[in-house]
């Protein structure tokens, strides 16, 4: 089985014992933000050489591949872009930690994007 596989697994199982008010959460627009969260960790990861891009590659995987299970022709678009401008919001965020001349802002996008990718990590079962 690969990887992503097993995180997908967990993930689903939980996500059918969400009661109902917590299952009308938008899961398309939810999985659609975290796996471009989820991109632009990964690859900020191998820029800083920092030895967790292949494991974030691994969730990154299985967030996309609940992505694909919630996406259809219908909402195909909508994903996308959601996709996209998250993954350039976060990239933004890693940027800013990471380069930022302030400190005090630096710190706080580190915090924030630590924050928006434990939210996407809480989906996945590991």
């Amino acid at each position: 089985m690969r990887p992503a596989y097993k995180y997908c697994v967990g993930a689903i199982a939980s996500l059918m014992v969400l009661s109902p008010a917590s299952a009308a959460r938008d899961l398309v627009r939810d999985f659609a933000v975290c796996t471009g969260r989820l991109s632009a960790e990964m690859e900020h990861s191998w820029l800083m050489q920092d030895g967790r891009g292949d494991a974030t590659q691994t969730r990154r995987d299985a967030m996309a591949d609940l992505l694909t299970a919630v996406t259809d022709a219908d909402n195909a678009l909508r994903v996308y872009d959601l996709r996209i401008n998250a993954k350039l919001a976060h990239s933004s965020l890693l940027t800013q930690a990471s380069f930022g001349p302030d400190r005090d802002q630096a710190e706080r996008a580190r915090r924030l994007a630590k924050a928006h990718v434990a939210g996407c990590t809480a989906f996945l079962l590991a």
